[in-house]
């Protein structure tokens, strides 16, 4: 089984990616003043306090999970043992 931090990871970034998916998509329902969908992410979040782009949660959970996945990836205790048994693994795919 995957740990913990690992399996937030990646729900964070399939959150965001559907979630950007779902507006590009235009799943949303919202049409332009032609009747066609909008095919467009809404970012809608602004901090007026420093200049920083405009971002929407789909964006934050993305970003999130792509520093979660980092962080993992350099601190996580992953024995050389552990590497070994996943080498061999996928050599029984082969068979």
């Amino acid at each position: 089984s995957l740990p913990l931090w690992l399996t937030i990871a990646l729900g964070f970034v399939m959150a965001g990616t559907l979630g950007n998916l779902y507006d590009r998509l235009g799943l949303h329902g919202l049409k332009g003043a032609d009747g066609q969908p909008i095919r467009a992410v809404r970012d809608f979040i602004y901090f007026k306090i420093i200049e920083w782009p405009i971002f929407n949660f789909a964006d934050s959970f993305l970003v999130t999970g792509a520093i979660m996945l980092i962080v993992h990836a350099f601190w996580s205790d992953v024995s050389a043992s552990g590497a070994q048994r996943v080498v061999e693994g996928f050599g029984d795919l082969k068979r």
